[in-house]
């Protein structure tokens, strides 16, 4: 088991580090904990986010999980995509009231909030035991 340290700055990114983000690897797994600000570039340098196996975020202050909306972008509108998101969406496992705080950091206005629904990329999953978080979007 690995853990890789992409960022771990404060409240924000500083110029050496950015906000927290941690890759956890094992065998073939590969889980996210934590998505902060400006993580999701540097990230890359270690794993395609299409090889993403589950993300961890563990609460939702954005800087623990601010790249969430540019990880959705990717995912949707990569050119050359390894496989179709929707087919395969990505387990997240964060407090029950992420998918509206998702969304309204992915949603361009606040008249749009309410019809974004980022459930074409992310999935419900099994929360794993003794894990308290529940998983959230619906499959």
């Amino acid at each position: 088991m690995e853990l890789t340290v992409v960022g771990c700055s404060g409240s924000a990114p500083s110029p050496e580090s950015q906000s927290p983000g941690y890759l956890l690897s094992s065998g073939d797994s590969r889980i996210v904990i934590e998505l902060g600000n400006g993580t999701l570039g540097p990230l890359q340098e270690w794993i395609d986010p299409f090889d993403i196996n589950a993300l961890f975020p563990t609460h939702l202050h954005p800087d623990h999980c601010a790249d969430f909306a540019p990880l959705v972008v990717h995912l949707r509108y990569r050119p050359n995509q390894p496989y179709d998101p929707k087919q395969h969406r990505l387990p997240v496992y964060a407090p029950p009231e992420a998918p509206s705080r998702l969304a309204a950091q992915y949603a361009p206005n606040a008249g749009q909030v309410a019809g974004t629904d980022l459930s074409d990329v992310f999935a419900r999953h099994r929360a794993v035991r003794n894990f308290r978080r529940e998983c959230l979007w619906s499959p």
